[in-house]
């Protein structure tokens, strides 16, 4: 996919009053170079991760822990590059308008290399407690590898923000000061303030800038109060999740290397995830076909749901993803996991288990469509800097190609349920206002159980929830019942 220019602004004329960091003044030496050293391991895997930051589609994340189990980095150096990662990815818009008021020229038009090397270092000297000699030097360091030319301009402009602290947004106006405050594509901005209010979307982006919880659910045949007991006997802080059922907030220094986790007593899951399992109402005894379903939380609550007498189809079209799930989802031989490509309409020639006969109907589909993700920016960051609104509008064209190919998979009484983990109109209200003219037998249902408990996350007949106002991802979900 096409890489998006970083969304901070360019720079104009230098400032009058002071000598340029990047340009030495003709009538005294230019400062000394910071002497060569050797990039810590952490800060070298934080620079191959984030040369990701704004190109491909990979999550950084799972590049992160690849990287630094190849570096074999110990507990605290792993910790400070995803430290790192993590916090260039989120402020990325910020910290290079900081930088740009000491630099020239855009911190766009630098080499990608030097781009990161002089953010990470500006990050460290800003937001972390990092003595300011390893950071300059380190970053310095980073520059000589492949740009040996810039290291004078990354070695001045990081000595006067050591020395200044980071410098005040002068040069930006109106959006511009926005995105750079917020750390969001201005593109982005605009999209939100067609459907929510400036406070609110502030908020939302703080929120998005902040980390997110982990939220945890257990395994089938594990109750939450048996599992509660197994974490807090590992030393675990463990609440109650505040919306899905059964779900904790778990607080642990080593999550998924604790027993609890190797034993396969619980799996991560995002409560948003989890209440959208929930929105579709499957009852035991059901057959469900969850489409698009990799990695696969949405389907293992499935397979909960349906129990030993119910069906749960899972299909997914990538190889790698299908393999994934079938491997999940082995345990439980009520459950079936397909490559498959939904685009086509349900999979033929199936069996369901215990004989019943299947006419190629479901009692209910879930389609958790692929989408711009730009409700997981607090997990992936990255994401907001490489999408545009091309990318919004190519989603919604695929979506509803999707739904066209399943939506006559749903029987006469059944349910089918429509979701994203984004909140652009164009992949939520508007596909779902196509989708019912097109589709006159549809219609929205209520979310199952007590109508009180749901409330809080509906709005205008959808599940619509945010960081901001959850500290859930951002999803939105609609239930729709075929009626004939």
């Amino acid at each position: 996919m096409h890489s998006p220019r970083p969304p901070h602004p360019r720079a104009d004329r230098p400032r009058a009053d002071r000598p340029r960091p990047d340009r030495p003044r003709a009538d005294r030496p230019a400062p000394e170079r910071a002497p060569a050293v050797a990039v810590t391991p952490a800060r070298h895997v934080a620079d191959v991760v984030l040369r990701g930051l704004l190109e491909g589609d990979a999550f950084l994340q799972p590049t992160l822990a690849s990287e630094a189990a190849r570096a074999q980095l110990s507990d605290l150096d792993r910790r400070l590059a995803t430290e790192l990662v993590l916090g260039v990815s989120r402020l990325w818009g910020r910290l290079c308008a900081e930088l740009n008021e000491l630099l020239r020229e855009d911190v766009a038009k630098l080499p990608p290399d030097v781009q990161r090397a002089i953010v990470l270092g500006h990050y460290q000297l800003t937001r972390m407690d990092i003595p300011p000699h390893a950071a300059v030097n380190e970053s310095v360091e980073l520059t000589k590898r492949a740009s040996p030319w810039a290291m004078g301009i990354v070695n001045r402009v990081l000595k006067t923000v050591a020395e200044e602290g980071a410098p005040a947004l002068t040069k930006l106006k109106g959006d511009e000061l926005l995105s750079a405050e917020l750390s969001h594509p201005r593109w982005w901005i605009r999209s939100q303030l067609r459907t929510r209010s400036l406070e609110e979307v502030k908020a939302l982006a703080h929120a998005n800038n902040r980390p997110a919880p982990l939220s945890v659910r257990p395994h089938l045949g594990h109750t939450p109060s048996a599992l509660r007991a197994a974490l807090e006997a590992e030393g675990a802080t463990v609440t109650p999740a505040r919306w899905a059922a059964g779900a904790f907030y778990l607080d642990h220094p080593h999550p998924f290397s604790a027993p609890s986790f190797r034993a396969g007593l619980w799996y991560a899951q995002d409560e948003g995830s989890q209440l959208v399992a929930e929105l579709l109402g499957a009852r035991p005894g059901d057959r469900v076909w969850d489409v698009c379903a990799a990695p696969g939380g949405k389907s293992l609550a499935l397979v909960e749901a349906v129990g030993e007498g119910g069906w749960v189809v899972a299909t997914e079209v990538h190889e790698r993803k299908a393999a994934d799930l079938r491997e999940r989802l082995a345990p439980y031989a009520w459950a079936a996991a397909l490559q498959h490509d939904a685009g086509a309409g349900a999979p033929e020639g199936l069996t369901p288990p215990g004989g019943r006969p299947f006419a190629g109907e479901f009692d209910a589909v879930l389609l958790d469509a692929p989408c711009s993700a730009l409700g997981v920016v607090r997990r992936h960051p990255e994401v907001r800097w490489r999408r545009t609104p091309a990318d919004v509008q190519r989603a919604a064209k695929r979506q509803m190609a999707l739904l066209h190919s399943v939506v006559l998979s749903v029987r006469v009484g059944g349910h089918l349920v429509y979701s994203v983990c984004t909140d652009t109109p164009e992949e939520t209200t508007e596909v779902v206002s196509q989708l019912l003219l097109a589709y006159p037998e549809l219609s929205l249902a209520a979310p199952p159980g007590d109508p009180a408990r749901w409330a809080p996350l509906m709005r205008g007949g959808a599940l619509s929830i945010n960081p901001a106002e959850h500290n859930t991802d951002g999803f939105y979900a609609v239930r729709l019942v075929r009626m004939r």
